[in-house]
């Protein structure tokens, strides 16, 4: 994308807050951790830093977003902070709106909102909510919220909602509302972001062809709908930083097993699009899905992307489970002060 004057804009960068600590690491570090990533993310220049959902999960610890990104945005006041993602269709729409129209307040207009469907049959369990009911209650949700950060009184009456709002007055900052990023990663779900969402937020999983194809089908159906090009595109790559790309395989390949069989333990291969992608953390499919090696031929990778897609906002994790923390830090750091001066 341009900016006035045929100027193209400074690509954005974010951090995602991975969840990779387990009962044996106290809440204290956690926190601790946390924070000196945000406060080195913001030194180097990162723009959003970005936290996501999950309820009862097995094994890792997740807190909820909402308050942990009020609390890290205290830290980095200058950064946007993102909900990446938020679990909509367990939601009720109402505490949602409020939720993301307070942090936007308590952020002074920084929030970007970030949903997507959820895929573990325990946390639908767990709600008493049937997991087919998802899209569905995917899609009242966002029309609902768009009608409460309106601020108009209303009537609803839905499929799995109905409540009477006679006066909104818990209403965001930023005007219309927060820009909606909505997840997916499959056929269905970027038609359904390219109707609902202000953009779609494509998960790190998909190959870079995957990636590519489905951005292409996300503008035509935006353009079919009338709705024009995106203001935002954000991208979602893992990376590993190397002297070469067999040395980032070499280093990234353990922890990205390690992550698959988290996602297989909380019931992600029930998906057949997310099964799919969850084989590329085999060694030999990491190439097809991450950005590998020297800072130079990661920064040409960003640069293609920018280039054949128009990407604005770059997101990014740098955590994985059973990573140690210090080498998570010497990641960010060759990243922001390698990499970024690439392609800036």
């Amino acid at each position: 994308m341009s900016a006035p004057g045929g100027e193209r804009a400074s690509l954005r960068y974010g951090i995602v807050l991975d969840w990779v600590y387990d009962a044996s690491v106290s809440p204290v570090q956690q926190m601790a951790e946390h924070e000196r990533l945000v406060r080195m993310a913001d030194e180097l220049g990162f723009d959003v830093v970005f936290s996501g959902q999950h309820f009862l999960p097995v094994g890792l610890r997740f807190y909820q977003p909402v308050p942990y990104l009020a609390r890290l945005s205290a830290i980095a006041p200058r950064m946007r902070v993102g909900t990446g993602i938020m679990l909509l269709p367990l939601l009720h729409p109402i505490d949602a709106a409020e939720q993301i129209a307070t942090l936007d307040v308590v952020t002074q207009g920084k929030v970007v909102f970030g949903v997507g469907l959820g895929y573990t049959s325990a946390e639908f369990e767990a709600f008493g909510i049937p997991r087919r009911e998802r899209a569905g209650r995917m899609e009242e949700s966002i029309s609902v919220i768009r009608k409460l950060w309106r601020g108009e009184p209303f009537s609803h009456r839905g499929r799995y909602f109905s409540f009477e709002a006679p006066e909104v007055t818990v209403r965001p900052l930023q005007q219309p509302h927060p820009p909606i990023w909505v997840a997916g990663q499959s056929v269905p779900a970027v038609r359904r972001a390219a109707r609902l969402g202000d953009t779609w937020y494509p998960p790190p999983m998909l190959s870079h062809r995957e990636l590519r194809d489905l951005h292409d089908l996300h503008l035509a159906e935006r353009e079919r709908l009338g709705r024009g090009a995106p203001e935002a595109v954000p991208v979602r790559r893992d990376l590993y930083l190397a002297s070469s790309a067999r040395a980032a395989e070499d280093a990234i390949g353990p922890y990205a097993l390690g992550r698959t069989r988290t996602y297989l333990a909380w019931g992600m291969a029930e998906d057949e699009a997310s099964r799919a992608s969850l084989s590329l953390d085999e060694r030999a499919g990491l190439g097809e899905r991450f950005l590998l090696g020297e800072p130079q031929a990661v920064a040409d990778q960003l640069l293609d992307l920018r280039e054949r897609m128009g990407m604005t906002h770059f997101v990014l994790r740098l955590q994985w489970p059973g990573m140690p923390f210090s080498e998570t830090l010497e990641q960010l750091s060759l990243f922001g002060e390698k990499v970024m001066e690439l392609v800036r």
